[in-house]
């Protein structure tokens, strides 16, 4: 390689075309954009501040990850020759005699000719821009790397890049490349080796651990349990491919019904051997058995299986069209925008969604190479996604539909390399964008979380960015309910015994402490709304939408990826903090629930995601879908309000006149959970409750019931028999509930 200097601008026609541009960590390095010139000629740059060239090289990515092929411990890793590395350049302006060195910042990048230009900024000077354009030519002496930079609006001094003069006029800095041969792409056979893989690979690893409980038992544990036999390894292979429960309490075993049998074998028998066999001994202990207490059915004890009545739904995308919807917004004029979470990290345009017919709906791709866009906003006519590592601005100059810059809102966000460091959903309220951030999950015992993960935040469109909540732990979207209050949700882990529904109120602390250090140890942990009892009522909940249907009206629905599914939350003001019941509430979707927004059409549209092996409901990865209000009401409790006595449980139907205790057919129970170091938790001091007295209001669609005992900080769990009825003999479209009861009201201490 020679550095050719300050040199010509490219010829146009010599140039190779850019034919992939792409948001990712990159070689174990985060905020990397990679462009892809021609077959096999690359560049990546580092978008931390100060931005720069991180290689060049002939070769290629191995695009591992989650959202690339469902492999959870690994990110995209570059390989090939390379040409150039770290190429940092110092940036100076120059009046007269004196050179000043100035801070250069990432402002984003645009896209015109099959060609990409980034745009930087110089800290304090808002008005100047210092654009770059890197290209590979082609000439007859070989090829060439050129970064092509100009910059305006600089009235005073001269802009230096190292010792090269910077004007308005564009100028060269150019590199006569080595002759390489091409680098076949790695043989992943070689990886495949070890066991770890595979189960990183299939999403094994979203459920278990090796030595500790997460969803499901640790590996070792279930390698004590069970024989190495042929017979054994048979049974469990089929229980993977399958899914199911039972075995290991009420933890539902996804099925994987994308992974070849013999794979699945492979696997079972490399975890079968993590823990040592005796020599003639057979399994080490029993096999854990669910002990049913009662007969389940949907909507009592289990999920529902149907659409909710009051609502029709309809399938909006072709077939051929199979989102992994990430995020979702509507834009001013009808047109539905969906963010996809996959190699592609595509934004797609679509128009006609509203007719409800697929022959009708036209799908426009408008922008790609997005990080894991789960946040999306439209203010006004503008459109911000929320990347993994920044909030973007997506601009479309020449009105046609096609995204030409992609402009940095805000990237300051503290990053590792972690996976799980996910930035959710964002919702804009009076000027801010307000937004949840996850933490890292495969932390060293020595390291611990950045100062921003697990936080909730709110930054402006001038990047003025400010923690307003902290303790959280996988906060899967954010949205306004109640008295336009902003809620999220909270996925169960270490510190967090179960699922949550939180109101973000700036100050409060929501218990998170995994990997934190002793800087929250002196702090008060705000209860939630909703505890969401795992593996009954949540696993994987997602995005809150106030509803504004019929009966429903002022209540908030939110979904569920790994159950799928919506369901429905009743919340009440009581000394100064929400709290309320959480309802089975919709199923048969086609996909786990990620995202909900209503459309101009008022309807409820449902953007499903899942990845293989793990965070999918029945194995389904994509959905787009909408539920179209019918008004048909099903006889189903529409809210439980808590009083000082006991409960007012309201019905959408009137119940019979002559109800009496003896007749009512409702089990109480109560418990409450202790955060720990655990993943999950289990359910402590759980008790029955008697209803001690009951009465109706005069239109007998508000039962009464007076119930002792009740604790503060406990949740109480309604379960009514499947035979209950209403006064015309409909039964109950779900007979169950868990109510949050954080105040007891005009409680008198």
């Amino acid at each position: 390689m020679m550095l050719l200097g300050q040199c010509d601008i490219p010829e146009e026609d010599s140039r190779l075309p850019l034919t992939q541009f792409r948001r990712s960590v990159l070689d174990q390095q985060v905020r990397m954009l990679t462009l892809r010139y021609g077959q096999d000629h690359y560049v990546a740059y580092s978008l931390n501040d100060p931005p720069a060239v991180y290689k060049v090289w002939r070769g290629g990515v191995t695009w591992n990850g989650v959202n690339y092929n469902s492999i959870k411990q690994i990110q995209p890793e570059s390989y090939g020759i390379s040409y150039l590395e770290n190429m940092a350049s110092d940036f100076y302006l120059q009046n007269n005699a004196t050179k000043q060195p100035i801070k250069i910042t990432y402002e984003g990048y645009k896209l015109r000719d099959h060609q990409l230009t980034l745009s930087y900024g110089i800290q304090g000077m808002d008005e100047v821009v210092i654009s770059e354009r890197p290209s590979f030519s082609a000439t007859q002496q070989g090829l060439t790397f050129s970064r092509v930079f100009s910059v305006d609006g600089l009235t005073e001094g001269t802009l230096l890049i190292d010792s090269m003069v910077i004007e308005e006029n564009p100028v060269a800095m150019e590199f006569e490349l080595d002759s390489v041969p091409a680098t076949p792409y790695p043989d992943g056979e070689v990886i495949a080796k070890t066991s770890h893989y595979w189960l990183a690979k299939t999403g094994c690893n979203t459920c278990h651990a090796m030595d500790y409980k997460m969803v499901g038992p640790s590996y070792k544990e279930i390698s004590s349990t069970y024989d190495s036999d042929k017979k054994t390894i048979a049974e469990l292979s089929k229980k993977v491919k399958e899914g199911g429960t039972g075995n290991w309490g009420t933890a539902i075993m996804v099925p994987h019904p994308h992974v070849a049998m013999a794979d699945i074998e492979r696997m079972v028998t490399d975890i079968l051997s993590f823990v040592p066999k005796e020599e003639g001994k057979g399994k080490k202990k029993p096999r854990p058995k669910v002990v049913e207490t009662s007969k389940k059915s949907p909507g009592f004890g289990e999920a529902l299986t149907g659409v909710h009545p009051a609502f029709t739904l309809q399938t909006i995308r072709p077939k051929w069209f199979k989102p992994q919807v990430g995020s979702m917004d509507f834009g001013a004029d009808g047109q539905l925008y969906v963010g996809t979470w996959d190699s592609i990290g595509a934004v797609y345009q679509l128009t006609g969604v509203e007719t409800g017919d697929t022959q009708q709906v036209e799908i426009k791709q408008i922008a790609s190479g997005l990080a894991e866009p789960l946040g999306m906003e439209v203010v006004g006519d503008d459109l911000f996604v929320m990347q993994k590592h920044e909030l973007t601005q997506l601009i479309d100059h020449d009105g046609d539909d096609i995204i030409d810059e992609y402009k940095n809102i805000y990237n300051d966000f503290d990053v590792t390399t972690d996976f799980h460091e996910f930035a959710y959903d964002i919702e804009f309220v009076d000027g801010y964008f307000y937004g949840t951030l996850g933490i890292a999950m495969r932390l060293m015992t020595t390291e611990r979380q950045l100062h921003d993960r697990g936080t909730a935040f709110k930054v402006d469109l001038d990047g003025d960015f400010k923690i307003i909540a902290e303790g959280l732990r996988q906060p899967n979207g954010i949205g306004r309910g109640i008295n336009g209050a902003l809620f999220t949700t909270e996925n169960q882990g270490r510190w967090v015994p179960a699922c949550k529904l939180i109101h973000i109120k700036e100050g409060d602390f929501h218990g998170c402490i995994q990997r934190q250090g002793e800087r929250f140890n002196d702090r008060e942990v705000a209860p939630p709304s909703l505890w969401l009892p795992q593996d009954e009522i949540g696993n994987s909940p997602s995005e809150p939408l106030l509803m504004k249907e019929g009966p429903y009206a002022g209540q908030m629905i939110f979904g569920e990826v790994s159950h799928g599914g919506i369901n429905r939350a009743h919340l009440e003001l009581i000394d100064g903090a929400y709290q309320g019941c959480v309802f089975r509430f919709c199923q048969g979707l086609e996909a786990g629930v990620n995202r909900i927004v209503r459309g101009p059409d008022n309807a409820l549209y449902v953007g499903g995601v899942g990845m293989s092996g793990g965070w999918s409901h029945k194995g389904n990865l994509y959905g787009l879908q909408k539920l179209v209000y019918n008004e048909d009401i099903p006889f189903e409790m529409l809210a439980i309000i808590a009083t000082h006595e006991g409960f007012d449980i309201v019905f959408t139907k009137p119940l019979p006149e002559d109800l009496q205790t003896t007749d009512l057919k409702l089990s109480l129970s109560q418990w409450h959970y202790q955060p720990t170091a655990a993943y999950g938790g289990p359910k402590l001091d759980q008790q029955r409750l008697v209803v001690n007295d009951l009465s109706l209001n005069k239109d007998r669609t508000q039962l009464s019931i007076s119930v002792n005992n009740r604790k503060k900080g406990y949740v109480i769990y309604f379960l009514f028999d499947p035979s209950f009825q209403s006064s015309d003999g409909e039964k109950l479209w779900s007979g169950e509930a868990w109510y949050t009861l954080n105040a007891i009201p005009n409680d008198v201490i």
